[in-house]
């Protein structure tokens, strides 16, 4: 079987499965906001927060290794000693930190920090696992493995939340997702540990776990630090309020992921040195993802408020305004982490660390002001245009390696579209007021509606071009 057709179906499995445990894992989302309360998540989000400012030292992504090295003596094992110790690392320095920040922050965001700790070994055996599947573009027990896991310990945090466990629901989930995880990934993978340590094979995971840990750790302080700081200065319920809202904003890149991340990475890394090759699995991947994602932008722009009614009910509108925010964040994270993946392929991890960290100085200053002023929703706004900023540093850096993306044809009619939506919704219909129902069945019908309109003036504008890549993506399969 050909790469394509591998990764085409890969795609399929990894996104159909993931769909699957998404709608469920979702469901169950929405029915722990309404047993918990905002403080709830925002102390876990506290928990969290710390306990990834922790792991930013330790971010050495050796599963990524694993699938970017092709040939190495004793790679899986050499892997699995070197998670090991750095979980067991992390467990240690954890236990540390918990007793000095103890007197200074909430006991249950300091205990989950610890808990999140003490299951870093657990986690970093189950990835290396993982990436001997994805190695060989083995998606489809990978997939069955993350659903199973993710939904399971869904079932198990609403159980606990009924029984009136606060945020220990949330704390418990993790615990469970992580022992299936484990238990799940050691049972399909082929890969079994043998105790065989290469040193040459250390040296090139070290080197790449070195380089990664720059990136992923501006990563974490770019995803995480902000919820640190809200959590610390402003309080655990507007924290809990933020965190939920970044949680939606961030469900598309979730959604979309198995495709643009896990199949992705895998496919890109063995064709590598063909840059042909990559441009094309590029344009095919992100084609329809950008045809769906705009529409989804302006949903959330012009209706985030009824959006969070529906989904979270009336305790959580007053987060509306960062949803509308977070709109174009929610648009273009899952293009900025295929563009991501793309360039840790070609192993270019330093151009990643600088993307990141220009996205963290225009994030730094947003973050400052909304705490100086009060107004935490500007901490979204922040988000989509550090985010924005960041997408053009990175396109930029690809296209200085002589990589053609084909960006005009990605992007120009699905923005020109847009953009004249937005002008004609300004102008002609805002003052309207069309989403007054009394019921929310009606509500939810008329977003979805709202949703495939635009999908499909999008599409109509371009009809050719779709139904080539529609051709292209049968043939494969």
């Amino acid at each position: 079987m050909s790469i394509a057709k591998k990764a085409i179906y890969g795609a399929f499995w990894m996104a159909g499965i993931s769909y699957i445990g998404f709608a469920i894992n979702f469901v169950i989302q929405l029915v722990l906001v309404r047993l918990l309360v905002p403080e709830d998540f925002g102390l876990f989000a506290l928990g969290l927060s710390i306990a990834e400012i922790l792991f930013i030292f330790f971010s050495f992504s050796f599963s990524m290794a694993v699938v970017q090295i092709q040939e190495a003596e004793s790679l899986f094992d050499t892997a699995f000693y070197l998670s090991l110790i750095s979980g067991f690392l992390i467990l240690l320095i954890g236990g540390v930190i918990s007793i000095c920040i103890s007197p200074y922050y909430p006991f249950p965001s300091v205990l989950a920090f610890f808990i999140l700790c003490a299951l870093q070994p657990l986690q970093g055996c189950s990835y290396i696992y993982s990436a001997s599947m994805e190695k060989e573009l083995q998606f489809k027990k990978n997939a069955f493995v993350r659903g199973i896991a993710t939904n399971f310990s869904g079932f198990g945090a609403i159980f606990l939340a009924y029984l009136g466990v606060g945020v220990w629901s949330l704390v418990g989930r993790e615990m469970i997702t992580a022992l299936l995880m484990l238990m799940g990934m050691r049972w399909f993978s082929h890969h079994r540990f043998h105790q065989r340590f290469n040193r040459e094979t250390a040296k090139q995971l070290l080197s790449f776990g070195y380089k990664m840990l720059v990136s992923r750790g501006l990563e974490i302080i770019y995803n995480r630090v902000p919820n640190f700081f809200i959590g610390t200065f402003v309080g655990t319920r507007a924290l809990g309020l933020f965190s939920q809202t970044y949680y939606l904003a961030t469900l598309p890149n979730t959604i979309l992921s198995p495709a643009h991340q896990n199949v992705a990475f895998a496919t890109y890394s063995k064709v590598q040195d063909d840059h042909e090759k990559m441009s094309k699995a590029f344009y095919i991947t992100n084609y329809f993802f950008i045809r769906l994602l705009l529409p989804l932008m302006l949903v959330l722009f012009f209706y985030s408020k009824e959006v969070l009614g529906i989904l979270y009910g009336a305790k959580w509108l007053e987060a509306s305004p960062m949803l509308c925010y977070f709109a174009v964040y929610a648009a273009f994270l899952p293009l900025f982490s295929n563009l991501k993946t793309f360039t840790y392929s070609l192993g270019r991890l330093l151009d990643v660390s600088k993307v990141y960290l220009t996205e963290i100085i225009f994030l730094s200053i947003g973050v400052f002001f909304a705490l100086y002023t009060g107004r935490i929703s500007l901490v979204a706004l922040a988000f989509s245009l550090s985010l924005a900023f960041g997408l053009g540093t990175i396109l930029y850096f690809l296209n200085r390696q002589g990589i053609t993306l084909c960006l005009r044809k990605l992007f120009l009619i699905p923005i020109m579209v847009s953009s004249g939506i937005v002008i004609l919704w300004s102008f002609f219909l805002k003052s309207y007021n069309i989403l007054f129902f009394v019921d929310k069945i009606s509500c939810i019908g008329f977003l979805l509606t709202f949703f495939v309109a635009f999908t499909i003036v999008i599409l109509v504008f371009e009809p050719k071009r779709t139904l080539e890549n529609f051709k292209y993506i049968a043939k494969k399969l």
